[in-house]
């Protein structure tokens, strides 16, 4: 039977190593662990589409791709950009600039019409709309059907 003091190594659907990382934070009873709170928790469930507008805090939409490109100044670096439009409802055919500094691999990831799931803060830099190196997930790629 467990307890909140019994040790973590105890547990037994717990992995040595993953007993061996929360002992590394500190965490090393069953009580430590239920008294360990995440860091801060990201709500990406809410995603009705009202159009893109700068905000202070990130925030998560699902988009379609309708251009990349990629931005190169000399040397090695370079930026990835991928423009996108909301990918249901887009009345006012508003559009946002995915960007990656220095990580032009991306452009063999993303592709003219995939949907993705994009969440970040969106800034506002002359005439666009900008979100720099946000969280993605691809939801319908080039391969899918439908």
């Amino acid at each position: 039977m467990l307890s909140l003091d019994s040790l973590l190594n105890t547990v037994p659907e717990l992995s040595a190593a993953a007993v061996k990382v929360l002992a590394k934070e500190g965490i090393n009873t069953v009580g430590e662990a239920l008294l360990t709170y995440p860091f801060r928790h990201e709500d990406r469930r809410r995603m009705e589409f009202k159009g893109f507008s700068p905000s202070l805090t990130p925030v998560c939409h699902h988009v379609k791709i309708v251009n990349t490109r990629v931005l190169r100044f000399g040397g090695r670096g370079g930026v990835f950009e991928a423009v996108v439009e909301g990918a249901t409802d887009n009345p006012m055919n508003q559009q946002l600039t995915l960007r990656w500094f220095s990580m032009v691999f991306m452009q063999k990831v993303f592709a003219v019409d995939m949907e993705l799931i994009v969440y970040g803060k969106i800034k506002e830099s002359k005439t666009r709309l900008l979100m720099d190196h946000p969280d993605y997930e691809i939801v319908k790629g080039e391969d899918d059907e439908g």
